[in-house]
């Protein structure tokens, strides 16, 4: 494909494109060598456009510093009629934002204090140039600048939106991300406003001021947005605000205090930073909030960023952590234990749980807020099952106590030392159900067998009506003479009525007990 220039050289283009834009499409130029050409797409190629980038062609900015800028070198015509401009093919590697990153996807976790301090520098430096010949970036976001992180050249993407002034003509940007926009921008935003359509003068020379100040701060701050906050966790019921809206307030939160709000947890505390620095800082983000003027220029930057790289301690513990030689110790390494501790989950115990929603306060009055509840370790089980813990325990002192009559009814007194094993069964196996212990399960199946065996003898002394000796049962010791069916019969009926008692009284009262809840105390 072959394009025209301004001047008549012709410049020709491979026909398979190196990218996709918005507003065109970037092909290389084969001939001459060392271009790109970006050919506007339909209806994006306009007469101001074009009047627009003449302008930059005629004024660039220094020679020193076009290596690391795309600044247009020729416009570009087809048949006498605009389509786009040629400008140098730059190497590019990671936009800015994912140099800063912070956390589990940062890219670059280990990228030393210094190689950020001379970033920010590289900033600063490009940035004056454009400045130098009256020209304003405009759009100045992270994605917009390339760097190199082994060497921390940047380069200035996409200077064809930049804002540029022709005497009594403006030539607009008309983009623009709200979390680089200063607050005089914003409030010319609002009601559904464009940066196409606000009233003019809209970028200047203190916009980018503003925006290399949040690019330096985040550079500097592992990543985080100067006006970036959260909400500390007993003020749940507040909501934090996004940074563009604390950029309208004025609203510097490493600076200025707000009941409620705290900076973000993986945030290092201003005051890790140089006297000079925060006091550009305070410029940029709360006297500059409603003096534009008053930001601080690249040069500001430039010089006090440099006199921070001259005083520079490596931490102990890791190498790559750099920080000013003033501070007690490294700040970096508070960061991560903070980070750290904030997002390891802790672990849960366990409690019971009352499956009912609490009662709404003039707070609480939607139900978004219901929130199940969960009790304290020592809290008491509900009162319906504690009064059936109460009448478990109370039936098998009955029990005891009708075991007791029986023996007394009868005069059976001889009977006692077996009463240790015919009363000591039932109540072991009551006990385990009843007192569970940490191993309730257990308790519970051991107590059940217990007074399992204990209902077949019982049982069985109730039903065996003289039926002669039984030999497993005349095994058991003294016990042989109660399961006898000749005594039984013998017994008074009060003394059966009793023995009846006794035996019913246990097997209830174990499965209450069985069906309780947990003893609070085992």
């Amino acid at each position: 494909m072959i394009y025209v220039g301004k001047g008549g050289l012709q410049y020709d283009l491979s026909s398979k494109p190196l990218a996709t834009g918005g507003e065109g499409v970037i092909y290389d130029v084969i001939e001459p060598s060392g271009l790109v050409a970006k050919i506007y797409k339909p209806g994006k190629a306009s007469v101001e456009k074009e009047r627009k980038l003449v302008k930059m062609i005629n004024e660039p900015p220094a020679r020193s510093v076009l290596s690391q800028i795309a600044w247009p070198q020729d416009v570009l015509y087809d048949a006498g009629v605009f389509v786009g401009f040629v400008m140098p093919k730059m190497e590019t590697h990671e936009a800015l934002n994912v140099i800063y990153e912070f956390g589990l996807s940062a890219k670059y976790p280990e990228m030393t204090w210094q190689n950020r301090l001379i970033i920010a520098e590289n900033l600063c430096a490009v940035l004056d140039s454009v400045h130098a010949v009256g020209h304003i970036c405009g759009d100045f976001n992270p994605k917009n600048i390339s760097v190199n992180p082994t060497t921390g050249e940047i380069v200035f993407l996409d200077t064809d939106s930049y804002h540029i002034q022709d005497g009594a003509d403006t030539y607009r940007c008309d983009v623009g991300i709200p979390e680089y926009l200063p607050v005089e921008i914003q409030k010319k935003m609002r009601g559904g406003g464009t940066l196409s359509t606000a009233l003019l003068p809209t970028f200047s020379q203190a916009t980018d001021n503003f925006a290399l100040a949040i690019h330096i701060f985040q550079l500097l701050m592992n990543g985080v947005h100067p006006f970036a906050c959260a909400i500390i966790p007993s003020q749940a019921s507040i909501v934090a605000p996004q940074p563009s809206d604390n950029i309208l307030k004025g609203e510097f939160r490493f600076m200025v205090k707000k009941p409620g709000i705290k900076i973000p947890v993986f945030a290092p505390e201003i005051s890790i930073l140089p006297k000079e620095i925060q006091n550009l800082f305070k410029r940029a983000f709360i006297e500059g909030h409603s003096n534009p003027k008053i930001r601080p220029s690249p040069v500001e930057w430039h010089k006090a960023l440099r006199n921070l790289r001259n005083e520079l301690n490596t931490c102990n513990t890791f190498s790559y952590h750099q920080y000013y030689k003033f501070l007690p110790k490294c700040p970096w390494c508070t960061v991560n234990n903070n980070f750290s501790q904030a997002n390891t989950p802790k672990q849960p115990t366990l409690t019971q749980t009352i499956i009912k929603p609490p009662t709404l306060t003039p707070q609480q009055t939607t139900p978004q807020n219901n929130r199940y509840t969960t009790p304290s370790k020592n809290k008491k089980p509900s009162k319906p099952k504690q009064k059936t813990r109460n009448a478990a325990v109370l039936i098998q002192i009955s029990a005891i106590i009708a075991w007791i009559m029986a023996i007394y009814s009868y005069a059976t007194f001889d009977l006692i030392p077996s009463s240790i094993i015919f009363v000591g069964l039932p109540l072991i196996g009551f006990s385990l159900i009843f007192f569970r212990g940490k191993n309730h399960v257990k308790s519970r199946i051991l107590g059940l067998l217990a007074m399992l065996l204990f209902s077949f003898f019982v049982l069985l002394a109730m039903f065996v009506k003289g039926g002669g000796d039984l030999p497993f049962i005349s095994s058991m010791i003294e016990l042989s003479r109660l399961f006898n069916g000749n005594m039984w019969e013998n017994l008074p009926f009060i003394s059966r009525m009793f023995y009846y008692a006794y035996g019913l009284g246990n097997i209830i009262a174990s499965i209450m007990a069985f069906t309780s809840p947990k003893s609070p105390k085992p």
